[in-house]
């Protein structure tokens, strides 16, 4: 099994930067859509949601040797 650390910290505001081990930070936005410096919480979950479904496509079009653009 892998372990894998995150950390979660409240930058100001309705903003908190998130981290997890051997990744980049990533800004949540939570506040006023016009002064937004970065995804609400919602929108991270929907990007990670479509970045992890697009890796295991990508992953099992390797594996069957398509290719694809």
């Amino acid at each position: 099994m892998v372990r894998m650390k995150a950390h979660l910290e409240h930058d100001d505001e309705m903003r908190f930067r998130a981290s997890a081990d051997g990744g980049a930070d990533i800004l949540f936005d939570a506040g006023d859509a016009a002064t937004r410096l970065g995804p609400s919480p919602m929108q991270g979950a929907l990007l990670a949601a479509m970045a992890c479904t697009a890796s295991d496509v990508v992953e099992i079009l390797r594996k069957e040797r398509v290719a694809f653009t």
